[in-house]
């Protein structure tokens, strides 16, 4: 199964892509490491152990751009502000693969414990744009009640929820199923 995926989408690439097509196939014991399928005596396998953390950020790098030769991509991280160095490094470094590519990269994260906004540094010349979100005023946790109740909600639910959730659309939705 793994070798028909990876066929395809080197089949499915366009003409001009040829090279980006040979760049895939020489990653293709990479692309198993990545997901636990491993050959004895692979390239893979035969690489020190940098140098497989760097071939293996050179092929996420080719399958995003691959991908992207095919359709716009978008790769969402999770909670970013819990990546360990290694993590940060592979963010940056296929953020910087793809700088020319239809990828976005899309970071959700929290605020540093001290309250400063999380960042990740990134390569020069690699766009970048932040938003920060604040809390939901008390109108939109109770549109959000109204929903998830079906219909209006009383007044006294209204200020409870605007007190207690701190304007986090997730604790209102968790006080209110509780």
């Amino acid at each position: 199964t793994f070798d028909e995926a990876l066929d395809k989408l080197i089949d499915r690439l366009p003409e001009s892509s040829a090279q980006l097509a040979r760049e895939l196939e020489h990653a293709r014991s990479t692309f198993g490491a990545i997901i636990g399928i491993r050959w004895d005596g692979s390239g893979y396998e035969r690489m020190d152990p940098k140098l497989r953390f760097a071939s293996t950020l050179n092929a996420i790098a080719l399958w995003l751009e691959a991908e992207s030769r095919l359709q716009p991509v978008i790769l969402h991280i999770e909670d970013a502000h819990w990546a360990d160095g290694d993590s940060l490094e592979a963010i940056r470094h296929v953020t910087n693969a793809v700088r020319n590519c239809p990828v976005a990269v899309i970071c959700t994260c929290r605020n540093n414990d001290d309250g400063s906004t999380f960042r990740i540094e990134l390569e020069e010349g690699v766009p970048e744009h932040a938003v920060t979100l604040g809390p939901l005023p008390k109108n939109k946790i109770v549109e959000l009640a109204t929903g998830l109740m079906g219909g209006p909600v009383s007044e006294i639910l209204a200020v409870f929820l605007a007190e207690n959730a701190n304007g986090n659309p997730y604790f209102a939705q968790e006080i209110m199923t509780f």
